[in-house]
């Protein structure tokens, strides 16, 4: 399992797991600022190493819950509610209010890479990021993205629980530890995602 990505020494994703092997934080560090995320269940605790606000998010059903804290106190005003729909991979297609206003679209291609969700355009990084601002908070309403995937948009990849996965290569970076179908050579190709056949995700 993937522990470290990075694109050099001041840019970096860092992720530790627990005994068994699912992920319990991610540390990232941009620059001077280090971003460390703790996943309890469906909780996420977000801090930052130059600055005393913590931001919670929640994810019950499709809801995401955005809490901030400053010293361990809950700000007046420090909450929003945000609601996921998905397509039928479980990508996340878009993001509404509590009034069902659509606030955020999101689309990818059948490999994974973002595109906007308009006209389907190339996005940049900086795009992604700022479209997924949520006013009042430091952090993006989600990470959740291709098959429901967190989305590691700094580094240009995808972390998939199990491995990491590069949508620009359409390819895993580590292969794949176990042989599905012995009988299929498809199954042989062990970096590639749902053996390079995409329509049948």
């Amino acid at each position: 399992m993937a522990s470290k990505i990075s694109k050099d020494a001041n840019n970096y994703a860092e992720f530790s797991y627990g005994p068994d092997r699912a992920r319990w934080q991610r540390v990232d560090k941009k620059g001077s600022t280090i971003t460390t995320t703790t996943y309890l269940g469906n909780i996420e605790r977000i801090a930052t190493n130059n600055s005393t606000v913590v931001e919670w998010k929640r994810t019950v059903g499709g809801a995401v819950h955005t809490y901030r804290t400053v010293n361990n106190v809950l700000q007046a005003n420090g909450s929003d509610k945000k609601y996921l729909y998905v397509d039928h991979l479980g990508s996340v297609d878009a993001i509404t209010d509590g009034t069902g206003k659509v606030t955020h679209s999101m689309s990818f291609d059948a490999w994974g890479a973002r595109r906007s969700g308009e006209d389907w355009s190339a996005q940049t990084i900086s795009q992604v990021i700022s479209s997924l601002s949520l006013t009042g908070f430091t952090q993006p309403i989600t990470t959740r993205g291709y098959t429901g995937h967190e989305m590691v948009d700094d580094m240009g990849i995808i972390h998939m629980n199990g491995r990491i996965y590069d949508a620009r290569i359409a390819r895993f970076l580590q292969a794949d530890p176990f042989i599905q179908a012995a009988t299929n050579t498809q199954s042989f190709k062990r970096y590639s995602y749902v053996c390079t056949v995409m329509v049948i995700a």
